[in-house]
């Protein structure tokens, strides 16, 4: 080996120190800006879920307020025939189904509802005269089936 061999060595082992050296302060700063960065989004997540917590609770209040005061008019979805079920209810030659003389033997009015049977009990509910002192009531609109028991 001669002395340029060795001097070639000795520079090419400079830069790769020095190049060692520049990644590990790259990555000092890097590792050093994702702790901060871990430590923002840990602060903004602990702020978040304090907020969520508040609104949680505020929810609680609002919804026992609004429980205290909605009204429902409540078709029961077995007795009024729609299109959705009627394939369930009918045969395809429009004889009701077996289903269909289950829910009818069931129901004290023997038939479905219409949809017009569920405007009366509406106007009542949207009525200020009829219906000012009635609150947190659910009129059920269901020919008696939910009377009966199986």
């Amino acid at each position: 080996m001669t002395a340029d061999d060795t001097d070639r060595i000795s520079r090419a082992l400079g830069r790769v120190e020095g190049l060692v050296q520049s990644l590990m302060d790259q990555w000092g700063r890097q590792e050093a800006n994702a702790s901060l960065l871990r430590q923002k989004n840990n602060d903004k997540l602990e702020q978040l879920e304090r907020a969520l917590d508040r609104l949680a609770t505020d929810l609680q209040g609002v919804q026992q307020d609004v429980a205290e005061l909605k009204n429902d008019v409540e078709p029961a979805i077995k007795t009024f025939e729609a299109e959705q079920n009627r394939k369930l209810l009918f045969n395809e030659d429009g004889a009701p189904s077996a289903r269909t003389k289950a829910i009818w033997a069931h129901t004290p009015m023997g038939r479905f509802g219409e949809a017009k049977e569920l405007v009366g009990a509406a106007i009542f509910l949207a009525s200020e005269s009829a219906s000012s002192f009635v609150t947190g009531t659910d009129i059920r609109v269901d020919g008696g089936f939910l009377a009966q028991t199986i």
